[in-house]
């Protein structure tokens, strides 16, 4: 498949308005960064006490906390989409910071809420992120105890008593013995020279974690924006119904979606790597950053990147207007199949039922025959013309 250099040639001639859109979301971004940056420590905190005790309930704040950001991101994600879609139409005047506003509310509300699906995609990040931070740092970690490297036998062994220390002074209720233990182990952690050995290729674990992990992320999440196509043109559609839709239409042979996406993004995903790469690398110079740990400098190349991506991101609406309008009557044809036999079994099912849902279902059946023969004039331009050339006789 070629690459779609038309949704690059859009992208820059609607960049005077789109780079104004996208720096709200960039701010958004930091107005985060700033949060949790103020809240590294009692998070930290939280963290430790939930894994000491076994309690589960400042997991749950921190990811009731993670929700509540993720669900006021995503309606601007849907306004960013929207925008730069209208900016393609004759209304384009239309497109301005204040409506940004406004339709904000839009993605906050059926049909678009919920589409892009944060919060799983958010677990699959994390997931990734633990997945490859615990098989090559277990890896790493036993190669270099078992050869000593950097002397990090000795320092592994003194830094396991302590952790037992602090858990048998847990289990005995021993409230000063607990915080005597908890001192020391603090003590070991924030001293540059004991934990140098853990650090130092701790620094690359992370990395690799948090380049797949938030790969993952950003590409689920690009991904996912093509489903406001769905779920906003054909009357409104849950997250469940778009997702039989996209992956009936996914069999048939002449969509090609994941050709078409791949061989036109694929800039994206390099600029991803180059951008993370050399934030976190940059900034681990640094040592205003890097002595806060790794924390800090997770947060701030994961910011980085963000904002550029985010600034990028109309590229990839632009695609998905392209692809819509080229693929639309397969997806459409997709939604009529399944409609029609469901509609089938809803009348079966109320053979019985009183007339208002008699009507309600003649209704349906009648939106749905408009929509087939809308289809059939897509799929034949000659008849399409027919039809127009009679309403001007």
């Amino acid at each position: 498949m070629k690459m779609n250099k038309e949704a690059y040639k859009d992208f820059i001639k609607k960049s005077p308005i789109t780079l104004q859109l996208g720096t709200i979301l960039v701010l958004f971004f930091v107005l985060v960064y700033i949060l949790f940056y103020f809240l590294s420590d009692y998070l930290q905190q939280l963290l430790v006490s939930s894994l000491l005790s076994g309690g589960i309930f400042s997991l749950i704040f921190i990811i009731l906390l993670c929700s509540l950001i993720l669900g006021v991101l995503t309606p601007f994600i849907y306004s960013y989409f929207a925008s730069n879609s209208v900016l393609n139409s004759k209304m384009k005047e239309s497109v301005t910071v204040k409506n940004f506003f406004r339709t904000y509310a839009i993605g906050n509300k059926f049909p678009a809420k919920g589409q892009l699906k944060l919060f799983t995609t958010l677990l699959w990040t994390f997931l990734t992120y633990l997945a490859i931070v615990f098989v090559v740092g277990g890896i790493t970690y036993s190669i270099m105890i078992n050869f000593n490297a950097l002397g990090i036998a000795n320092k592994y062994e003194e830094l396991i008593k302590l952790f037992n220390n602090l858990y048998y002074q847990n289990s005995q209720n021993n409230q000063s013995g607990f915080l005597s233990a908890y001192n020391d182990l603090m003590s070991f952690i924030n001293n540059k020279d004991s934990m140098y050995p853990f650090t130092y290729p701790m620094i690359f674990i992370n990395f690799g974690g948090l380049l797949a992990g938030l790969y993952v992320f950003f590409h689920k999440i690009n991904l996912n924006v093509f489903r406001y196509y769905l779920a906003t043109s054909m009357g409104g559609m849950t997250p469940k119904y778009v997702n039989i839709i996209f992956k009936e239409a996914r069999k048939n042979k002449d969509l090609h979606f994941y050709k078409n996406y791949y061989s036109t993004l694929y800039p994206l995903t390099l600029t991803y790597i180059v951008v993370f790469s050399l934030s976190y690398f940059l900034l681990y110079l640094i040592p205003n950053i890097t002595i806060n740990g790794l924390y800090i400098l997770s947060a701030t190349s994961t910011l980085i990147t963000a904002s550029i991506l985010v600034l990028l991101m109309p590229i990839s609406f632009n695609h998905y207007d392209y692809m819509w309008k080229k693929d639309s009557s397969i997806y459409l044809t997709v939604f009529i199949n399944i409609a029609t036999d469901n509609l089938k079994n809803m009348k079966e099912a109320y053979n019985f039922v009183d007339n208002e849902q008699q009507a309600q279902l003649k209704k349906a059946e009648e939106n749905l025959n408009k929509l087939k023969e809308e289809l059939d004039k897509d799929n034949n331009p000659e008849d399409k013309d027919k039809t127009n050339h009679n309403k001007n006789e």
